[in-house]
């Protein structure tokens, strides 16, 4: 998949997600995630997922693991009609894991949903190797995203939703792999020289090069030098997932980059330069064999 200016408005409703939260009855935007396999799996950054588990009065587990259906949705804008028209569609998210280290999380979607399939929905193939210096990146995300409950019964949900979506053209200026970014962040990461502002809402959104892969995703928002703070997805492929088990995908605990090795996520095959190490049972550190690739 080849990104341009010409198809922005094709891939950010099939691909790219806003995160809500339902916390005390109230529904509460938290930011965006992206759809990077046909098994339901979004990636997303841990900080637009864990301050809302928290406030719903959850405790983390073993691998910032939790499992809390009902509370955490990803919103799909299904187009619909000639002309089209865009219907908001609640997609429940089964099971998230936070990273002990780094902004990159898990999450998985129930899949298929329960009110049936996705009309055209798209997954992003990632880099998991770091971006290159000088290449230029599209950031995709969601702004001015606010829910508005219409009415409600058991199994029936109608809201208003009124958001827009957005695509930031950039420009990757700098990589920190082994050391944080300035005091900025203590993760491996990437700064991005941005033509207009990166909205908070777009928080967790893709970092897309031209050929379409997913490089990071959105720490921080510009500063005065309208720099972007973006994390790597290394660091992410040595997080141990528990994949729930689907019609054609059996139960399983991988670390991610084994999901990628085996297909069921797409990648650019970079991830033959991630070594992970094990220090303990489900523990690996992450190595890259060649960074200047």
């Amino acid at each position: 998949m080849i990104v341009n200016s010409d198809n922005l408005k094709e891939i950010i409703p099939r691909a790219v997600f806003p995160i809500v939260a339902r916390i005390n009855s109230e529904w509460q935007p938290s930011g965006t995630a992206f759809l990077v396999s046909r098994h339901g799996f979004l990636l997303a950054a841990r900080h637009v997922i864990e301050p809302a588990a928290r406030k719903r009065g959850r405790m983390l587990g073993p691998e910032g693991k939790f499992i809390d259906e009902g509370n955490f949705f990803a919103l799909f804008f299904e187009s619909r009609g000639n002309p089209p028209s865009f219907v908001s569609r609640f997609l429940s998210i089964e099971s998230t894991t936070l990273p002990d280290q780094g902004d990159v999380a898990f999450c998985q979607l129930r899949w298929p949903p329960r009110d049936g399939p996705l009309i055209n929905p798209l997954a992003f193939g990632i880099r998991p190797a770091p971006p290159r210096v000088g290449e230029q990146v599209f950031i995709f995300g969601y702004n001015k995203l606010d829910l508005t409950v219409v009415s409600e019964t058991d199994d029936t949900l109608h809201v208003n939703c009124d958001s827009e979506a957005c695509a930031v053209r950039g420009v990757v200026r700098e990589l920190h792999i082994p050391i944080k970014d300035r005091g900025l962040a203590s993760f491996p990461c990437f700064t991005v020289e941005v033509e207009t502002e990166v909205i908070p809402g777009m928080s967790g959104g893709p970092v897309v090069n031209e050929a379409g892969y997913v490089c990071g995703t959105v720490s921080t928002s510009p500063s005065w030098d309208r720099m972007t703070t973006c994390a790597m997805l290394t660091l992410a492929m040595g997080l141990r997932v528990s994949v729930l088990p689907r019609r054609d995908l059996a139960a399983r605990s991988s670390y991610l980059v084994e999901l990628v090795r085996d297909g069921l996520i797409p990648s650019d095959g970079s991830w033959r330069q991630i070594e992970l190490r094990e220090v303990a049972a489900g523990v690996a550190n992450v190595f890259l064999r060649d960074a200047s690739r």
